[in-house]
């Protein structure tokens, strides 16, 4: 992003230091998601890796066991660990893809492997029909705290209203208000603040 789209963003009104405070966010941001890409590549490399160990250590038990079997047992032990090796593959691949989805929509690595988690499931189509029902909701409520956090950026550097003026400041005695005061109004506050009073 330019200067010139950030100030679209934030309006033709938004100051130097609004601008370069939007770019460099979306800067820092930039960087963060590409370390996350990274690291998670990284993790599905050393998962592919530990499934390749997995194979080779399931396919020497087998072969033990398989000594040991009639051929009926050897052939329905053998459909039940495919089953098995299959469905947890599904379920790490479809991980991996979710987890991307929800990265890829600006959501941390530690997150989206905490929602993954919750909602991944063997059939691929499902586990990203979830992930992508989730981006959406995610983007909805980041559109409308962008939308609060541009008109919160608007309004700043605004002349102050009579009403976000401190109270505080509201009640210090000036000059011209000490001589909208009676006598009587004036010796009382000269007496009670004395020190305010020498400051008029």
């Amino acid at each position: 992003m330019n200067r010139e789209q950030a100030k679209k963003i934030l309006g033709e009104n938004a100051t130097d230091e609004q601008i370069n405070a939007l770019l460099t966010s979306i800067h820092n941001e930039i960087v963060a998601k590409d370390d996350e890409i990274k690291s998670l590549n990284d993790k599905l490399t050393l998962n592919l890796s530990e499934i390749e160990k997995y194979k080779a250590s399931d396919l020497e038990l087998q072969q033990i066991k398989q000594s040991q079997m009639t051929e009926q047992e050897k052939a329905e032990e053998m459909r039940k660990q495919l089953q098995a090796e299959m469905s947890k593959y599904n379920k790490l691949n479809n991980s991996v893809k979710a987890k991307a989805i929800l990265v890829g929509a600006g959501i941390s690595s530690e997150n989206a492997d905490s929602l993954v988690s919750k909602f991944v499931k063997e059939d691929e189509q499902a586990t990203l029909d979830l992930a992508n029902s989730f981006v959406a909701e995610f983007n909805s409520m980041k559109e409308q705290t962008e939308k609060k956090v541009k008109d919160e950026l608007s309004n700043i550097n605004v002349k102050p209203s009579g009403s976000n003026i401190n109270p505080k400041t509201a009640d210090i005695m000036t000059w011209e208000k000490y001589q909208t005061l009676s006598p009587e109004e004036q010796a009382k506050f000269a007496t009670e603040h004395p020190d305010e009073f020498d400051s008029l």
